[in-house]
C-alpha cells in the first residue's frame, strides 16, 4: 500500500469512528447487527450495497467495520485485508449517496490515487464479511 493511500485510510478510519452507531442508531453491537443484517445479507448475494440504505445505517455499517476490525487486531481494512472490498464499497456508497451531506462523506481517493478530500470539517473541528464479523466475536464485545 502506498503511503498516501495508507494516510487516506487511516483518516477514513478516524472518520467513521467520529458516528457513534450505537448512540445514534442501535445502543448496543447486537442491536446494531440486527438493523444492519438486511443489507449484510442483500451485499452478500449481490456483492453491491443495496440501493435502499440511507445515510446513517451506511455511517453505522462503516462504524461496525472499524469495530469489528479493532477487535480483530487493525489488520482486516488495510490493503489485502478480509473487509476491504465491503469496507470499499460502503464508502463509496456513503460518497456517492444523493442525501450525504459534505460533513457525512468520508475521506476519499481519486482513481489516479491522488488525494481528494471529499470532505468538508465543521467549523471549529480537528483533524484527529458475515464470517468475519462472526470469527471477530465482536456481536457482544464492544
Amino acid at each position: 500500500m502506498n503511503s498516501d493511500l495508507k494516510v487516506m485510510r487511516i483518516k477514513q478510519i478516524e472518520w467513521a469512528h467520529e458516528y457513534n452507531a450505537y448512540a445514534r442508531l442501535a445502543r448496543s453491537p447486537e442491536n446494531l447487527a440486527s438493523l444492519l443484517q438486511p443489507a449484510w445479507l442483500e451485499y452478500s448475494r449481490t456483492k453491491r450495497i443495496p440501493d435502499w440504505c440511507g445515510v446513517d445505517p451506511l455511517r453505522g455499517w462503516a462504524f461496525y467495520l472499524t469495530r469489528a476490525d479493532r477487535h480483530t487486531g487493525g489488520h482486516d481494512l488495510l490493503e489485502g485485508g478480509d473487509m476491504i472490498v465491503e469496507w470499499e464499497a460502503v464508502l463509496q456508497q456513503i460518497a456517492t449517496h444523493d442525501e450525504a451531506t459534505p460533513f457525512e462523506k468520508p475521506p476519499m481517493v481519486n482513481l489516479d490515487l491522488a488525494l481528494t478530500p471529499t470532505r468538508v470539517e465543521p467549523p471549529g473541528a480537528t483533524s484527529s464479511t458475515a464470517a468475519r464479523r462472526e470469527r471477530s466475536g465482536l456481536r457482544g464485545h464492544t
